[in-house]
C-alpha cells in the first residue's frame, strides 16, 4: 500500500478523546479552505476552539456542539431549580 492509500480523504474529520472532551481537526491535504488561517494566533474556548474551526472548514460557519451543551446545563438548572 502507497502512502496516498493511507492518507484519509480530504476534509476528513479527524477525533481524538481527551478528558471531559473530544479534540476535533480537519485533513486538509492540498490546498483546502483550512490552509488560509494557518498560523492564526486566536484560539478562545469558546468562541474559536478546534471545533469551530473544524466546522468553519467543512461548511462555513463556526460552531462547537460541545459548548453549546455546555452552556446549555446552567440554564437547564437554574429552569429545574426556579421553575418546578
Amino acid at each position: 500500500m502507497d502512502d496516498l492509500e493511507q492518507q484519509p480523504h480530504l476534509g476528513a474529520h479527524l477525533t481524538t478523546s481527551r478528558r471531559g472532551y473530544s479534540h476535533h481537526g480537519v485533513y486538509v491535504g492540498r490546498g483546502r479552505r483550512a490552509r488560509s488561517r494557518l498560523g492564526e494566533n486566536d484560539y478562545r474556548l469558546l468562541t474559536n476552539n478546534c471545533e469551530h474551526f473544524y466546522n468553519w472548514c467543512l461548511s462555513g460557519v463556526s460552531r462547537s456542539a460541545q459548548v453549546e451543551r455546555r452552556l446549555q446545563l446552567p440554564v437547564r438548572r437554574f429552569r429545574a431549580r426556579f421553575h418546578a
